[in-house]
């Protein structure tokens, strides 16, 4: 049975180019050379990380993820797949003043656990709504 999509022929229509599985090789090793990739071949660093995350996650009922763009929706997207339940996690991706002194309102900082996520780590927007966490934390002495 050949299956149709939106009637295209793959086997006909797309054109690869000879060299693909030079390409695809090639793919390969860029992204397993990728530093954000490698802590999964690292067991110690691995381990580590995961001691770090546990330790972190003591005494935390709410978790907020702090980040714009893909840096946001990844982690969400991830979150949705992976855990049925996500009650406890919230995703802030913008610097609304309104909505985010609102927000900072109605949770229990000791409780809740920050997660700041910039692949470039210097968004402005995230490092803005790192700047009213940690100041809001310091007034309240809750920093550590």
């Amino acid at each position: 049975m050949i299956i149709n999509y939106n009637k295209v022929k793959f086997d006909i229509d797309l054109n690869l180019p000879d060299n693909i599985s030079e390409i695809n090789k090639h793919i390969a090793l860029v992204c397993n050379k990728l530093p954000a990739l490698n802590i999964v071949k690292n067991s110690t660093l691995l381990d580590s990380t995961i001691d770090s995350v546990r330790n972190y996650m003591i005494h935390k009922k709410h978790f907020v993820v702090l980040g714009t763009g893909g840096s946001n929706l990844g982690a969400r997207a991830l979150t949705n797949i992976i855990y049925k339940n996500t009650n406890n996690i919230d995703f802030i991706d913008n610097i609304d003043p309104l909505f985010f002194e609102k927000f900072l309102k109605n949770i229990d900082l000791k409780s809740t656990g920050f997660i700041v996520i910039s692949k470039s780590g210097n968004t402005p927007e995230t490092l803005s709504q790192f700047g009213c966490i940690i100041e809001i934390a310091s007034k309240k002495s809750l920093l550590k």
